[in-house]
């Protein structure tokens, strides 16, 4: 996993595989800038279960 901060607004957070992003999108939700948001809800959607919804 990389951690890439470039500036005081956010940082980019890699991985070869997205499962291991999955605790930190879970978890740092709201850190999701709002700019980038729906692309990074669509991408983890897909690896929630049924019926549940994008943490809060």
């Amino acid at each position: 996993m990389i951690f890439h901060l470039y500036d005081d607004s956010g940082c980019d957070v890699i991985a070869v595989q997205k499962e291991e992003l999955l605790p930190l999108y879970s978890r740092l939700n709201q850190w999701v800038l709002e700019n980038d948001r729906s692309r990074i809800d669509q991408m983890f959607q897909q690896m929630l279960p049924n019926n549940q919804k994008r943490p809060d």
